[in-house]
């Protein structure tokens, strides 16, 4: 029984924890070795370390960049265009001799031309959506911060619920033994029934294999932690916070009290951004109907000079092309095609407003549970450790049977792991809320 409830140990809630332009931070070194380093990290280093070397993140800042790129390329659809042609050719069959003179078997032109457009609907729209697609990446890399700073921080409290835990087992293992020791001495004796000592060994064993697995737990968090953090396997974690601090760290009933505006929302952001998108496509859809008007100048100099090219070319050339769209039926079910993803934009956008507010009433009925179940589990610590302790000191004089002693410690161990839980609660459910936030 004891070993089914200390499985389920606070470290559990947080080892699910998702993986999520910011300066490089100075960490101090403990180990001066080639192959390992030891960091010493409070929560906000951790915190700023990982915004720093998170490799998620910055592939997401990547993409950040590569859409500031796209929106430039998209503008650059109204630049003007340049280009230029060098071309020669020859009959092989010499001069040709006419009334006008001869014209020489080879020509060969250079040319420049430069063109401008003057309206291309398609070409605004894009350079619209370039805009929004910078935008989008922007919010986008905003939003993963948030989620990588709540990520890294429920990786730190994970480590320190794991090494909590590990205390108490360690703590109370050396009782336990130190106990059972002294109940095998008397049953030897004769005073005690040799039944009192097999209970209390089989206690020892019980907690015995507990400590096992919070070791193998504690290795996983500092795993989860340094994954998060962009640290290498070999290298070593020391973490200065501990939980009383992350506790008190942050006035609780402030956070629960802070308002919550759906609009500054990032994900809400994002998606009314992508409704925008589809609104520009159908706009472009539109766009198909207008004409396209564009300048151009071309200049052209003959390479082989002869009286007849001399007089036949002009190498200044300029006009406008005017490209005007008559009749398309499938421009016409293009536009009824992203009128329809419009409207379907606009009923996500709404969707997701109403999921959104109901979140926030969850995560704040979250929050409060949490914090009443704290308090209480931090009672009910207080006494089962005071009850233990009255108990030990009935079953060393007699009075106590080796049952009741067993019982009064697998008591201690449950109160003490469902504190625990609760700090986890408080921690994860703190943490969410804030994300929501945007704190």
């Amino acid at each position: 029984m004891i070993k089914r409830l200390l499985i389920l140990t606070p470290f559990l809630f947080l080892t699910g924890v998702s993986l999520q332009s910011q300066n490089r931070h100075l960490y101090k070194l403990q180990a001066d070795t080639s192959s390992e380093k030891t960091y010493s990290l409070s929560l906000q280093k951790a915190i700023d370390y990982a915004q720093a070397n998170n490799k998620n993140l910055q592939q997401i800042k990547n993409n950040t960049l590569k859409a500031f790129y796209g929106k430039w390329e998209a503008a650059g659809n109204y630049l003007p265009q340049a280009s230029g042609t060098v071309e020669y050719s020859n009959s092989l069959e010499g001069d040709l001799i006419t009334p006008f003179g001869s014209l020489p078997s080879g020509s060969g032109t250079v040319g420049l031309q430069a063109t401008q457009v003057v309206f291309n609907g398609n070409a605004i729209v894009g350079i619209m959506l370039g805009k929004i697609g910078q935008k989008i990446a922007e919010l986008n890399e905003e939003n993963q911060i948030l989620a990588l700073k709540a990520a890294v921080s429920q990786a730190y409290y994970a480590v320190l619920l794991s090494e909590e835990t590990r205390k108490i087992l360690v703590q109370n293992i050396t009782f336990m033994r130190d106990l059972s020791e002294k109940t095998k001495a008397l049953a030897d004796g004769g005073v005690m029934e040799q039944t009192d000592a097999d209970q209390m060994q089989v206690q020892v064993n019980l907690i015995e294999n507990l400590l096992k697995d919070a070791d193998r737990n504690n290795t996983l968090a500092y795993n989860s932690l340094k994954i998060q953090m962009g640290l290498r396997s070999e290298d070593k974690v020391v973490l200065t916070d501990n939980l009383d601090d992350m506790i008190v760290s942050k006035n609780n009933l402030e956070i629960a009290a802070t308002p919550y505006n759906i609009d500054a929302d990032l994900q809400y952001m994002m998606l009314k951004e992508n409704e925008e998108v589809s609104k520009k496509q159908r706009l472009m859809s539109v766009m198909n109907f207008l004409p396209t008007v564009a300048g151009f100048y071309k200049y052209t100099y003959n390479m082989v000079s002869s009286p007849m090219n001399d007089i036949m070319s002009r190498p200044h050339l300029a006009g406008i092309q005017v490209n005007i769209p008559i009749f398309s039926t499938p421009n016409i079910y293009k536009y009824k095609q992203a009128n329809i993803d419009y409207q379907n934009a606009r009923l996500n956008s709404d969707l997701m407003h109403d999921q959104m507010l109901i979140k926030e009433q969850q995560l704040r009925f979250n929050f409060r549970t949490a914090l009443e179940q704290y308090e209480t589990q931090k009672l009910n610590s207080s006494v089962a450790t005071r009850v233990l302790g009255s108990i030990q000191l009935k079953y060393t004089a007699g009075v106590k049977s080796a049952m009741e002693m067993t019982t009064a410690n697998s008591d201690y161990l449950r109160a003490q792991t469902d504190y625990l839980t609760a700090v986890a609660k408080v921690l994860q459910a703190r943490a969410d809320l804030e994300q929501l936030l945007g704190m």
